[in-house]
Protein backbone atom coordinates (compact mmCIF):
# COMPACT_ATOMS: atom_id res chain seq x y z
CA UNK A 1 0.00 0.00 0.00
CA UNK A 2 1.35 3.41 -0.87
CA UNK A 3 0.70 6.65 0.89
CA UNK A 4 -1.66 9.24 -0.52
CA UNK A 5 -0.11 11.93 -2.73
CA UNK A 6 1.46 14.63 -0.64
CA UNK A 7 -0.70 17.68 -0.05
CA UNK A 8 0.25 21.10 -1.41
CA UNK A 9 1.60 23.03 1.56
CA UNK A 10 1.37 26.52 0.19
CA UNK A 11 -1.14 29.23 0.53
CA UNK A 12 -1.92 29.92 -3.10
CA UNK A 13 -2.05 28.29 -6.50
CA UNK A 14 -2.80 29.27 -10.08
CA UNK A 15 -5.18 28.03 -12.71
CA UNK A 16 -6.90 28.90 -15.98
CA UNK A 17 -10.27 30.41 -15.10
CA UNK A 18 -13.35 31.61 -16.90
CA UNK A 19 -16.40 32.73 -14.94
CA UNK A 20 -18.36 35.88 -14.22
CA UNK A 21 -17.69 38.00 -11.18
CA UNK A 22 -20.52 37.23 -8.76
CA UNK A 23 -20.53 40.66 -7.16
CA UNK A 24 -21.12 42.36 -10.49
CA UNK A 25 -19.11 45.46 -9.52
CA UNK A 26 -16.78 46.82 -12.20
CA UNK A 27 -14.17 47.86 -9.64
CA UNK A 28 -14.05 44.34 -8.15
CA UNK A 29 -13.13 42.39 -11.27
CA UNK A 30 -10.46 39.69 -10.91
CA UNK A 31 -9.36 37.65 -13.91
CA UNK A 32 -6.95 35.23 -12.23
CA UNK A 33 -7.69 34.04 -8.69
CA UNK A 34 -4.79 32.67 -6.63
CA UNK A 35 -6.14 32.50 -3.09
CA UNK A 36 -6.81 34.59 -0.02
CA UNK A 37 -5.95 35.35 3.58
CA UNK A 38 -7.20 37.63 6.36
CA UNK A 39 -5.66 40.73 7.90
CA UNK A 40 -5.78 41.07 11.72
CA UNK A 41 -8.81 43.40 11.50
CA UNK A 42 -10.80 40.92 9.41
CA UNK A 43 -10.24 42.36 5.94
CA UNK A 44 -9.91 39.75 3.21
CA UNK A 45 -6.88 40.01 0.92
CA UNK A 46 -7.56 38.22 -2.35
CA UNK A 47 -4.40 37.47 -4.30
CA UNK A 48 -5.39 37.51 -7.91
CA UNK A 49 -4.97 39.60 -11.02
CA UNK A 50 -5.15 42.24 -9.62
CA UNK A 51 -4.77 41.91 -5.84
CA UNK A 52 -7.73 43.33 -3.90
CA UNK A 53 -8.58 44.03 -0.25
CA UNK A 54 -12.22 43.55 0.80
CA UNK A 55 -14.17 44.48 3.91
CA UNK A 56 -16.43 42.04 5.77
CA UNK A 57 -19.25 42.69 3.29
CA UNK A 58 -16.90 41.87 0.37
CA UNK A 59 -16.84 45.44 -0.85
CA UNK A 60 -13.51 46.64 -2.17
CA UNK A 61 -11.88 48.51 0.73
CA UNK A 62 -9.09 50.09 -1.31
CA UNK A 63 -7.95 50.52 -4.91
CA UNK A 64 -6.71 47.41 -6.70
CA UNK A 65 -3.04 46.47 -6.29
CA UNK A 66 -1.38 45.48 -9.58
CA UNK A 67 0.03 41.97 -9.30
CA UNK A 68 3.84 42.09 -9.29
CA UNK A 69 3.99 38.97 -11.49
CA UNK A 70 2.73 37.85 -14.86
CA UNK A 71 -0.73 36.25 -14.83
CA UNK A 72 0.70 32.77 -15.42
CA UNK A 73 3.64 33.01 -13.01
CA UNK A 74 2.19 33.44 -9.50
CA UNK A 75 3.00 30.36 -7.41
CA UNK A 76 2.45 31.36 -3.79
CA UNK A 77 1.78 34.37 -1.59
CA UNK A 78 1.84 35.36 2.06
CA UNK A 79 0.96 38.26 4.34
CA UNK A 80 2.72 39.70 7.37
CA UNK A 81 0.89 39.32 10.69
CA UNK A 82 -0.09 42.98 10.83
CA UNK A 83 -1.43 42.83 7.27
CA UNK A 84 0.72 45.68 5.96
CA UNK A 85 3.15 43.66 3.81
CA UNK A 86 2.45 41.08 1.11
CA UNK A 87 4.89 38.72 -0.60
CA UNK A 88 4.26 37.00 -3.93
CA UNK A 89 6.50 34.23 -5.29
CA UNK A 90 6.68 33.93 -9.04
CA UNK A 91 8.79 32.43 -11.79
CA UNK A 92 8.78 30.36 -14.95
CA UNK A 93 7.53 26.84 -14.33
CA UNK A 94 7.11 25.49 -17.85
CA UNK A 95 8.44 24.25 -20.13
CA UNK A 96 11.72 24.51 -18.19
CA UNK A 97 11.47 25.40 -14.48
CA UNK A 98 13.71 28.23 -13.32
CA UNK A 99 14.49 29.46 -9.80
CA UNK A 100 11.59 31.56 -8.53
CA UNK A 101 11.81 35.07 -7.18
CA UNK A 102 9.53 37.04 -4.86
CA UNK A 103 8.27 40.59 -4.63
CA UNK A 104 7.54 42.28 -1.28
CA UNK A 105 4.95 45.07 -1.43
CA UNK A 106 2.94 47.26 0.92
CA UNK A 107 -0.75 46.64 1.53
CA UNK A 108 -2.96 48.33 0.47
CA UNK A 109 -0.86 50.77 -1.64
CA UNK A 110 1.02 48.13 -3.66
CA UNK A 111 4.33 49.99 -3.27
CA UNK A 112 7.18 47.58 -4.06
CA UNK A 113 9.59 47.28 -1.10
CA UNK A 114 12.09 44.73 -2.44
CA UNK A 115 12.63 41.79 -4.74
CA UNK A 116 14.21 38.50 -3.69
CA UNK A 117 15.89 35.86 -5.84
CA UNK A 118 15.72 32.28 -4.55
CA UNK A 119 18.63 31.09 -6.67
CA UNK A 120 19.48 27.90 -4.78
CA UNK A 121 16.89 25.66 -6.38
CA UNK A 122 14.28 25.31 -9.09
CA UNK A 123 10.86 23.64 -8.69
CA UNK A 124 10.69 20.08 -9.97
CA UNK A 125 7.76 20.89 -12.23
CA UNK A 126 4.34 22.45 -12.40
CA UNK A 127 3.91 25.48 -10.16
CA UNK A 128 4.53 23.81 -6.79
CA UNK A 129 7.52 25.59 -5.26
CA UNK A 130 7.22 24.01 -1.83
CA UNK A 131 6.60 25.78 1.47
CA UNK A 132 6.35 29.56 1.51
CA UNK A 133 6.05 31.94 4.47
CA UNK A 134 6.61 35.53 5.53
CA UNK A 135 7.67 36.31 9.10
CA UNK A 136 5.18 38.21 11.32
CA UNK A 137 7.29 41.38 11.06
CA UNK A 138 7.77 40.93 7.31
CA UNK A 139 11.56 40.94 7.65
CA UNK A 140 12.25 37.33 6.60
CA UNK A 141 10.89 35.15 3.82
CA UNK A 142 11.09 31.36 3.52
CA UNK A 143 10.66 29.45 0.27
CA UNK A 144 11.22 25.69 0.05
CA UNK A 145 14.60 25.66 1.84
CA UNK A 146 15.94 29.21 1.85
CA UNK A 147 15.42 32.09 4.30
CA UNK A 148 16.12 35.58 2.97
CA UNK A 149 16.10 39.03 4.52
CA UNK A 150 13.35 40.95 2.80
CA UNK A 151 14.90 44.42 3.00
CA UNK A 152 17.74 43.58 0.63
CA UNK A 153 17.08 39.97 -0.44
CA UNK A 154 20.22 38.61 1.24
CA UNK A 155 20.29 34.85 1.87
CA UNK A 156 20.44 34.29 5.64
CA UNK A 157 20.45 30.49 5.80
CA UNK A 158 19.15 27.37 4.07
CA UNK A 159 18.29 23.74 4.78
CA UNK A 160 19.67 20.70 2.92
CA UNK A 161 16.23 19.52 1.78
CA UNK A 162 12.96 21.12 0.77
CA UNK A 163 10.47 21.64 3.60
CA UNK A 164 6.71 22.12 3.47
CA UNK A 165 4.09 24.05 5.47
CA UNK A 166 6.48 26.57 7.08
CA UNK A 167 5.10 28.56 10.02
CA UNK A 168 6.83 31.35 11.92
CA UNK A 169 6.16 31.66 15.64
CA UNK A 170 4.09 34.64 16.76
CA UNK A 171 7.24 36.60 17.69
CA UNK A 172 9.10 35.55 14.54
CA UNK A 173 11.96 33.86 16.42
CA UNK A 174 11.19 30.25 15.40
CA UNK A 175 10.46 28.70 12.02
CA UNK A 176 8.65 25.36 12.11
CA UNK A 177 8.18 23.23 8.99
CA UNK A 178 7.58 19.65 7.90
CA UNK A 179 10.33 17.48 6.50
CA UNK A 180 10.14 13.98 5.05
CA UNK A 181 12.39 11.30 6.50
CA UNK A 182 13.27 7.78 5.29
CA UNK A 183 11.37 4.79 6.69
CA UNK A 184 12.44 4.00 10.28
CA UNK A 185 12.54 0.37 9.19
CA UNK A 186 14.36 0.14 5.88
CA UNK A 187 12.29 -2.92 5.00
CA UNK A 188 9.07 -0.89 5.23
CA UNK A 189 7.82 1.16 2.25
CA UNK A 190 6.51 4.01 4.41
CA UNK A 191 8.26 7.31 4.89
CA UNK A 192 7.57 9.57 7.85
CA UNK A 193 6.90 13.23 8.42
CA UNK A 194 9.30 15.08 10.71
CA UNK A 195 8.25 18.20 12.60
CA UNK A 196 11.32 20.44 12.43
CA UNK A 197 12.14 23.81 13.98
CA UNK A 198 14.94 26.31 13.45
CA UNK A 199 16.12 29.57 14.92
CA UNK A 200 14.61 31.97 12.38
CA UNK A 201 17.60 34.31 12.54
CA UNK A 202 20.50 31.87 12.31
CA UNK A 203 19.00 28.63 11.02
CA UNK A 204 20.31 26.70 14.04
CA UNK A 205 18.24 23.49 14.45
CA UNK A 206 16.03 23.51 17.54
CA UNK A 207 14.33 20.13 17.23
CA UNK A 208 13.44 17.41 14.71
CA UNK A 209 10.63 15.17 15.94
CA UNK A 210 9.84 12.11 13.77
CA UNK A 211 6.13 11.31 13.71
CA UNK A 212 6.42 7.60 12.91
CA UNK A 213 6.70 5.42 9.83
CA UNK A 214 3.88 5.90 7.37
CA UNK A 215 2.98 9.31 8.78
CA UNK A 216 1.99 12.37 6.78
CA UNK A 217 1.38 15.64 8.59
CA UNK A 218 -0.64 18.03 6.46
CA UNK A 219 -0.59 21.81 6.64
CA UNK A 220 0.05 23.14 10.16
CA UNK A 221 -1.43 26.33 11.58
CA UNK A 222 -0.75 28.52 14.59
CA UNK A 223 -3.54 28.10 17.10
CA UNK A 224 -5.01 30.52 19.63
CA UNK A 225 -2.29 32.35 21.57
CA UNK A 226 0.42 31.07 19.21
CA UNK A 227 2.01 28.59 21.63
CA UNK A 228 0.56 25.61 19.75
CA UNK A 229 0.32 24.24 16.25
CA UNK A 230 -2.64 22.25 14.90
CA UNK A 231 -2.83 19.84 12.00
CA UNK A 232 -4.15 16.56 10.61
CA UNK A 233 -1.89 13.52 10.87
CA UNK A 234 -2.48 10.57 8.55
CA UNK A 235 -0.76 7.28 9.42
CA UNK A 236 -0.70 4.40 6.93
CA UNK A 237 0.45 0.85 7.53
CA UNK A 238 -0.21 -2.47 5.81
CA UNK A 239 -3.61 -2.76 7.56
CA UNK A 240 -4.88 0.60 6.38
CA UNK A 241 -4.78 4.33 7.12
CA UNK A 242 -5.92 6.30 10.16
CA UNK A 243 -6.30 10.05 10.72
CA UNK A 244 -5.86 12.14 13.85
CA UNK A 245 -6.46 15.74 14.81
CA UNK A 246 -3.20 16.75 16.49
CA UNK A 247 -1.69 19.71 18.33
CA UNK A 248 1.97 20.36 19.14
CA UNK A 249 3.94 22.76 21.31
CA UNK A 250 5.76 25.19 19.05
CA UNK A 251 8.52 25.63 21.67
CA UNK A 252 9.73 22.01 21.68
CA UNK A 253 7.57 20.11 19.17
CA UNK A 254 5.98 18.03 21.91
CA UNK A 255 2.73 16.28 20.95
CA UNK A 256 -0.02 17.78 23.12
CA UNK A 257 -3.11 16.00 21.81
CA UNK A 258 -3.95 13.29 19.28
CA UNK A 259 -7.65 12.57 18.68
CA UNK A 260 -8.82 9.98 16.11
CA UNK A 261 -10.99 11.21 13.25
CA UNK A 262 -14.30 9.27 13.17
CA UNK A 263 -14.35 6.14 11.00
CA UNK A 264 -15.68 6.82 7.50
CA UNK A 265 -14.60 10.46 7.51
CA UNK A 266 -11.64 11.80 5.52
CA UNK A 267 -10.21 15.13 6.68
CA UNK A 268 -7.76 16.91 4.37
CA UNK A 269 -4.60 18.46 5.71
CA UNK A 270 -5.49 22.03 4.70
CA UNK A 271 -5.94 23.23 8.29
CA UNK A 272 -6.63 26.86 9.18
CA UNK A 273 -7.05 28.02 12.79
CA UNK A 274 -8.34 31.16 14.49
CA UNK A 275 -5.99 33.36 16.48
CA UNK A 276 -8.33 34.38 19.31
CA UNK A 277 -9.95 31.03 20.11
CA UNK A 278 -9.28 27.28 19.86
CA UNK A 279 -11.10 26.80 16.57
CA UNK A 280 -9.85 25.17 13.37
CA UNK A 281 -11.30 24.36 9.96
CA UNK A 282 -10.36 21.77 7.36
CA UNK A 283 -11.86 20.08 4.31
CA UNK A 284 -14.05 17.08 5.06
CA UNK A 285 -15.47 14.11 3.18
CA UNK A 286 -17.75 11.25 4.13
CA UNK A 287 -19.56 8.66 2.02
CA UNK A 288 -22.08 11.11 0.57
CA UNK A 289 -20.73 14.63 0.73
CA UNK A 290 -17.80 17.02 0.98
CA UNK A 291 -17.81 20.02 3.27
CA UNK A 292 -15.74 22.19 5.58
CA UNK A 293 -15.36 20.75 9.09
CA UNK A 294 -15.06 22.92 12.17
CA UNK A 295 -13.30 21.46 15.20
CA UNK A 296 -11.81 22.56 18.50
CA UNK A 297 -8.19 22.10 19.45
CA UNK A 298 -9.11 19.18 21.71
CA UNK A 299 -10.50 17.31 18.68
CA UNK A 300 -14.18 18.00 19.31
CA UNK A 301 -16.11 18.23 16.03
CA UNK A 302 -18.44 21.23 16.00
CA UNK A 303 -20.13 20.50 12.69
CA UNK A 304 -19.78 21.20 8.98
CA UNK A 305 -20.76 23.94 6.56
CA UNK A 306 -20.89 24.42 2.78
CA UNK A 307 -21.90 20.79 2.26
CA UNK A 308 -21.89 19.49 -1.33
CA UNK A 309 -23.09 16.05 -2.46
CA UNK A 310 -20.43 13.86 -4.00
CA UNK A 311 -20.91 13.62 -7.76
CA UNK A 312 -19.36 10.89 -9.84
CA UNK A 313 -19.19 13.25 -12.81
CA UNK A 314 -17.61 16.22 -11.02
CA UNK A 315 -14.40 16.19 -9.02
CA UNK A 316 -15.28 17.44 -5.53
CA UNK A 317 -12.12 16.42 -3.67
CA UNK A 318 -10.33 18.25 -2.39
CA UNK A 319 -13.03 20.88 -1.87
CA UNK A 320 -12.17 24.58 -1.50
CA UNK A 321 -9.46 25.32 1.06
CA UNK A 322 -10.76 26.99 4.25
CA UNK A 323 -9.26 30.18 5.71
CA UNK A 324 -10.62 31.16 9.12
CA UNK A 325 -10.79 34.82 10.09
CA UNK A 326 -8.60 35.76 13.08
CA UNK A 327 -11.59 35.87 15.44
CA UNK A 328 -13.12 32.68 14.01
CA UNK A 329 -16.38 34.38 13.03
CA UNK A 330 -16.14 33.74 9.27
CA UNK A 331 -14.42 31.26 7.01
CA UNK A 332 -13.37 31.92 3.42
CA UNK A 333 -13.42 28.86 1.16
CA UNK A 334 -10.85 29.23 -1.60
CA UNK A 335 -10.85 27.34 -4.89
CA UNK A 336 -9.16 28.18 -8.17
CA UNK A 337 -12.40 29.75 -9.39
CA UNK A 338 -14.02 31.45 -6.40
CA UNK A 339 -13.81 32.71 -2.83
CA UNK A 340 -16.96 32.04 -0.79
CA UNK A 341 -17.36 33.52 2.70
CA UNK A 342 -19.55 31.86 5.35
CA UNK A 343 -20.64 32.80 8.86
CA UNK A 344 -19.33 30.20 11.29
CA UNK A 345 -22.22 30.68 13.74
CA UNK A 346 -25.00 29.61 11.37
CA UNK A 347 -23.27 28.43 8.17
CA UNK A 348 -24.83 31.24 6.14
CA UNK A 349 -23.17 32.25 2.87
CA UNK A 350 -22.46 35.98 3.18
CA UNK A 351 -20.72 36.68 -0.10
CA UNK A 352 -18.78 35.29 -3.04
CA UNK A 353 -16.13 36.47 -5.46
CA UNK A 354 -15.89 34.49 -8.69
CA UNK A 355 -13.01 34.96 -11.08
CA UNK A 356 -13.84 36.19 -14.54
CA UNK A 357 -12.35 37.92 -17.51
CA UNK A 358 -11.24 41.46 -16.80
CA UNK A 359 -9.07 43.93 -18.69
Amino acid sequence: MTMRPRLRHQLLFTGSLAAALALGCSDNRISILNGTTYTPDGHLVVFGWPIRVYDSALHAASPAIPSPADRSEVAAAALSTDGTLGLVAHGQFAPEPTPPSATLFRVPTGEVVSRISFAGFAPAGGSDVGGFALSPQGDRAFLAREVHRTTDGALLWSTPTTLSSPVFSADGSILVAIGLGPPPDQQAPYYESILMAFDAGTGAPLYANPLGGGSELGEISLLGDGSRLAGVLTTCQSRGCWQYLVTFSIADGRLISKVPVPVGVDVAGDVSCARTQDLCASSYRDDTSVATALWQADGTFLGTLAKMPISSSISTWPPPQPRLSPDGSTVALVSDTAVSVYQVSDGRLTGEIVAGNSP
